[in-house]
């Protein structure tokens, strides 16, 4: 190479002592012989296996220094060396590809990373995945609305970020142990999934985790999980069924969203909130079950859920939608609010805890089809108009706990006949003047009696005992 350089330079100050014609001829011929000399050079490199300045990456057909040590998969790949010493592969040449094997190793190192957007809406219907590969970094297989099935090796610890972002052809995924957690959007619109088996080593599944996933009939949700993120499981239109382990502490916002076949979910528990719109537009959801646990219940929780049976703390009351209740056990909390029931007209039976201590003004008014009524031992007042206009009840048992009974509580109940007092004695009828009327304790123990005396002869008097 010095030698071709001095000949270069000697033919230059030869060329410069002549004419400008001569000088132009020259600069042109010197040149020409600098380019070649700069493809000899970079020819050089390629043969010798080193890479041209700015290039750090390489493909599956590459020439190498020992090609039978390596595996490196399908033809067009692209890898990438990695700080650790190891390589990441991506799709390159091979995106059109519908099956695809991955290398193990890459110039005698291992493949350990699928890049980020590494087959990003590719072709891609099959892949293999060496045991090397210990991380499938975000939207790695976004997009590849081809691919159906996938075997994540083992040694891979987390599924990122829209890992399978809209990999709508996919019908079957393994997940193995040594995988922890499942990143934000990762399933989300794998509308060919209808079920996926997540192990328990999964501690933490991120929001939108499996949104849109809209074939997706069941899924097991890990002892490990402490939250179910928001839209976690929004838009599966064909779950039908969810059980929540003991554990979590939070459903998030439109965690199950539009799961419109969703008829049963089970809440333990540990739940103590439950976020805005969690359950909103799950239309065959009739049955629910809410802890006592239940602190926060966010605006639209359970929006468009036809619920008819109810297991609820007062506070969740006003909660859920009440046209189409027909039996509500009440489990925890001191007051039944005014008006909480009103003109519930499908509204059959009612249990209420012992927890109960009041039942407000209205509370139950107009619930025509009533017919059970079971009032917790703790109540001690029940308002006025509390059950007016039950037309449907025909007895009721006034607990011991009871000592009032507010103006027309029971006027319009025209099928009450029997209502038995536990406590008979010491009870007076108060005019709206402050007029008192004994009442005696014989004819209270009369339940046909005590119904006529509730519904009409003293229907518009406020009750008080001792």
């Amino acid at each position: 190479m010095p030698l071709r350089i001095e000949a270069a330079f000697l033919f230059a100050v030869i060329c410069f002592e002549g004419g400008p014609m001569k000088k132009r001829i020259c600069i042109i011929l010197l040149c020409t012989v600098m380019i070649i000399a700069c493809l000899f050079v970079f020819v050089a490199c390629q043969n010798d296996g080193t890479a041209a300045p700015g290039i750090t990456g390489g493909t599956a057909d590459d020439d190498d220094d020992d090609p039978s040590d390596d595996d490196v998969g399908t033809e067009g790949l692209e890898y990438f060396p990695l700080d650790d010493g190891t390589y990441g592969v991506k799709a390159g040449a091979a995106l059109y590809l519908k099956n695809i094997v991955i290398g193990s190793k890459y110039k005698e190192k291992a493949v350990t990373v699928i890049l980020p957007e590494g087959f990003k809406n590719s072709a891609v219907q099959e892949i293999t995945i060496p045991a090397t590969i210990t991380t499938i970094r975000d939207s790695a297989f976004y997009g590849c609305i081809s691919l159906a099935s996938i075997k994540i090796p083992n040694g891979v610890t987390s599924i990122e970020e829209s890992t399978f972002r809209d990999c709508s052809s996919l019908t079957s995924i393994e997940i193995p142990n040594s995988v922890t957690s499942i990143g934000e959007s990762a399933f989300s619109g794998c509308s060919g999934l209808t079920t996926i088996e997540i192990p328990n080593s999964v501690t933490s599944i991120e929001e939108s985790a499996f949104s849109g996933c809209s074939s997706l009939t069941s899924i097991e949700i890990p002892n490990g999980i402490t939250s179910i993120e928001n839209s976690t499981f929004s838009g599966c239109s064909s779950l039908t069924r969810i059980e929540i382990p003991n554990g979590v502490t939070s459903i998030g916002w439109y965690a199950f969203d539009k799961c419109r076949r969703l008829t049963s979910v089970s809440i333990p528990n540990s739940v103590t909130g439950i976020g805005g719109w969690a359950f909103d537009g799950c239309r065959s959801l009739t049955t629910i079950e809410i802890p006592n646990s239940v602190a926060d219940i966010g605006y639209g929780a359970f929006g468009d859920c036809p619920i008819e049976s109810a297991t609820i703390p007062t506070w969740a009351i006003g909660k859920l939608s009440r046209e189409n209740f027909t039996t509500i056990v009440i489990t925890a909390g001191d007051t039944i609010a005014g008006f909480a029931f009103n003109n519930c007209r499908s509204l059959t039976s009612v249990i209420i805890s012992d927890s109960v201590t009041s039942i407000e003004y209205s509370a139950f008014e107009g619930c025509t089809n009533l017919k059970s009524v079971t009032i917790g031992n703790g109540v001690t007042s029940i308002g006025d108009d509390a059950f007016r206009s039950c037309s449907s009840l025909t007895s009721i048992e006034i607990p011991n706990s009871v000592t009032s009974i507010g103006d027309d509580a029971f006027r319009g109940c025209s099928s009450l006949t029997s209502v038995t007092f536990k406590n008979t004695s010491d009870w007076r009828a108060v005019t709206s003047s402050g007029i008192p009327t004994s009442l005696s304790s014989s004819e209270l123990s009369n339940p046909s009696v005590a119904a006529e005396y509730l519904t009409s002869t003293y229907r518009s008097y406020y009750w008080r005992r001792g």
